[in-house]
């Protein structure tokens, strides 16, 4: 078992015209197994999934608050990984998708997913990736978050990927060229750790569409707040983007501010607060979005 994590949010969403559209209590539960098939770990197969009927969700509606009560446990991710060595790895079937240095504002979402092969490669040479992907495969948000419901339909076709991790010291930084369905999107993404400073890192992330009809952005700070980590920024997300990327941050020009404060084993208290800013019109989403969400990490009982 690599991961096993249970949690509780509250959610209050509010339109532009300031109605309150959403504001109940919502469940999840996910995990990760790996299954090893030699001594070494060499060859195994690693299987994800949880709670969350959809591309962008990992949480069910408990009943509680506005909406009706949602049962289901999926297996989103079944794949078999190939790492004869260190530095090379081979994957196949249902995937995670990759994002390095970009986070799930300016990718696709975490709880994505796609059905595919991919190949790895891991290098200590200076100048050269410490990480580098190629990933083919079938994306589409419309289908079933089951994966051995996704195996019935096209496993290539519409999705490539090919991602690129450079670090030095405090600094790493990402180029991704993404096409899917045809159109190509060009993402960069740039973390630090500056030293002595007010803040323990910054994150700078941005993604523009070949035909230059959108383009996006985020930057972030994070820094210690007594034993919470906080972390604060700026995002201007497009339509496109905003279809497949992080729920929290659809389209529209957005601050929004995240903390965590770990509570004791394994249990932690996340707050995550956003509000659209500039032109409503630009916007798909709502105007204001809080979360709170008690989190437990399950593995602690098993350490």
């Amino acid at each position: 078992m690599e991961a096993l994590n249970s949690g509780l949010m509250y959610r209050l969403v509010r339109t532009e015209s300031g109605v309150t559209s959403i504001n109940q209590l919502r469940a999840q539960l996910i995990g990760r197994v790996r299954l090893r098939l030699d001594g070494r770990g060499h060859y195994a197969v690693i299987a994800g999934g949880g709670t969350g009927g959809s591309f962008q969700g990992s949480w069910n509606d408990t009943g509680i608050g506005t909406g009706s009560p949602v049962q289901g446990m999926y297996v989103k991710q079944f794949y078999l990984s190939a790492a004869p060595t260190k530095s090379v790895e081979a994957q196949a079937g249902g995937l995670y998708i990759q994002r390095g240095e970009a986070t799930e504002i300016t990718s696709f979402d975490n709880d994505g997913y796609i059905v595919g092969a991919r190949v790895a490669v891991k290098s200590k040479r200076a100048w050269r990736p410490a990480d580098a992907a190629l990933s083919v495969g079938y994306l589409d948000a419309s289908l079933a978050p089951n994966v051995f419901r996704r195996f019935d339909g096209p496993l290539t076709g519409n999705y490539v990927q090919a991602l690129a991790t450079w670090r030095l010291k405090s600094v790493a930084a990402t180029g991704d060229w993404t096409e899917l369905d045809g159109n190509g999107v060009a993402r960069m993404a740039l973390s630090a750790k500056p030293s002595g400073g007010i803040v323990r890192s910054v994150r700078a992330e941005a993604y523009r569409r070949a035909d230059h009809s959108e383009a996006g952005f985020a930057l972030s700070a994070e820094r210690a707040v007594l034993k919470a980590s906080v972390t604060a920024g700026y995002a201007d997300i497009g339509k496109s983007c905003g279809r497949l990327n992080a729920d929290r941050f659809p389209s529209g020009r957005r601050v929004f501010t995240v903390a965590t404060i770990p509570i004791r084993n394994g249990i932690t208290l996340t707050a995550f607060g956003g509000r659209l800013v500039g032109e409503p019109q630009r916007a798909l989403g709502p105007r204001t979005r809080f979360d709170v969400v008690l989190g437990y990490n399950m593995l602690t009982l098993v350490h």
